[in-house]
């Protein structure tokens, strides 16, 4: 059972976007006998992997989705509008998709609204390229988009990367046209993030 996400021997989330170390995300099990503990992942995928080299031989399991209230990494498959927030925290997250897509970002607030709600809130729209003009600013939180030919982060292959307050940002289109699209958001935890995406397929 694998917390997370395993495609050519790369995983979702990838080892520096996910809480637990690597060998915490793996249980392995064997024998005739009955599973009595419970795995829960930590976002929205898990995988079994199985291999069964006798005839006749089987396992059967059972799954309930529980209802997570602070949504980190997401892998998804459907076009649609997504929000990415760090509810306070200093995390790394990310929505990731399959498939060759559009992005366009709708709405931004990223490195701009201090997380404990006090400052004055000024919209700045977006500022692209932020490795040289956030941090520049000595802004530690941005979000990137881009592709890659695997689930790692790591090989992602940038498109852009936006910080700023924009309420309406949304005139830019990214065609990312690469096997798997990432869009991650990289937060300090000292500004209130948040993010809107909207993801299309793109044949």
């Amino acid at each position: 059972v694998v917390d997370g996400w395993e495609l050519n021997r790369e995983f979702f989330p990838s080892p520096r976007d996910h809480p637990k170390p690597m060998n915490s995300r793996f249980t392995e099990f064997c024998g005739q006998r009955k599973i009595k503990q419970v795995f829960v992942s930590s976002q929205n995928v898990a995988l079994i992997q199985y291999r069964m080299p006798a005839r006749g031989t089987s396992f059967s399991f059972s799954v309930r989705f529980v209802k997570n209230p602070n949504p980190c990494n997401v892998l998804f498959q459907t076009d649609d509008i997504y929000t990415l927030k760090n509810y306070g925290k200093r995390s790394n997250c990310s929505v990731t998709t399959l498939f060759p897509a559009a992005v366009k970002v709708a709405a931004l607030d990223v490195g701009v609204t201090p997380s404990d709600g006090r400052g004055i809130e000024i919209e700045t729209g977006t500022i692209h390229k932020v490795r040289s003009e956030c941090q520049k600013r000595g802004l530690d939180d941005y979000v990137q988009i881009g592709g890659s030919p695997g689930l790692d982060n790591g090989n992602l292959q940038l498109a852009d990367s936006v910080c700023g307050l924009d309420s309406r940002a949304g005139k830019r289109l990214e065609r990312i046209a690469c096997e798997v699209t990432t869009v991650r958001l990289v937060s300090s935890g000292a500004f209130r993030q948040l993010s809107y995406h909207l993801l299309q397929a793109t044949h």
